[in-house]
């Protein structure tokens, strides 16, 4: 595909797009395997937000650069206590969910902000939002929403592993948007007594 881009843009762009998808559902399938017969396969440590989104903005550089998305990151210099390989699972849906419901002119932002028992990720774009009578559904198993059914195929089980995977690490995952403006989905990370031994 890289070798062709340039000769055939229109379908090396498509052909990536399907590679993708077919990564992340399978991604999804051994994440919900993980998820659900072992609670030995993730390692708690002290990690860089920082890192962790770098890799996942890597990962999906090209598609990225296509679809002429700019990526905004802000404060992200905070170490929190998580699973790096989990959590680049759950930043690496989010980001594709942006993407997936991007607009004109699309901009996703990382950000931080921290109090006395948490630092908070926050990761806001400007597409098309959530209907409200969606909202508090979208963490529900198989739940695919207004907007997985209107021409943007969706599986309904991403975010459902994403809170899934958080509640096992200790994280509290939520979701807050409005139509036609933004969505913002936002990972709490405990600073409390339960990780204060983590390395």
């Amino acid at each position: 595909l890289h070798n062709y881009k340039e000769k055939y843009p229109d379908v090396t762009e498509r052909m990536t797009h399907h590679v993708n998808r077919v990564n992340n559902y399978l991604e999804q399938i051994l994440y919900y395997i993980r998820a659900d017969v072992s609670d030995k396969d993730y390692l708690l440590k002290k990690v860089s937000l920082e890192e962790i989104i770098n890799q996942v903005i890597v990962k999906n550089k090209e598609f990225l650069i296509g679809r002429k998305i700019k990526i905004k990151k802000e404060n992200l210099g905070k170490t929190v206590v998580t699973d790096s390989k989990w959590m680049e699972f759950i930043i690496n849906h989010i980001l594709n969910n942006s993407i997936k419901y991007s607009k004109d002119n699309p901009i996703i932002s990382f950000y931080t902000m921290e109090d006395d028992e948490s630092v908070i990720l926050v990761i806001e774009d400007n597409g098309i939002g959530i209907e409200p009578s969606d909202i508090d559904r979208v963490f529900d198993k198989s739940f695919t929403g207004i907007n997985g059914r209107t021409g943007r195929k969706s599986t309904g089980m991403g975010l459902y592993l994403c809170r899934k995977l958080c509640k096992k690490l200790g994280h509290v995952i939520s979701v807050e948007s409005s139509v036609g403006e933004y969505t913002k989905v936002i990972i709490s990370f405990g600073k409390n007594e339960f990780y204060s031994d983590v390395t």
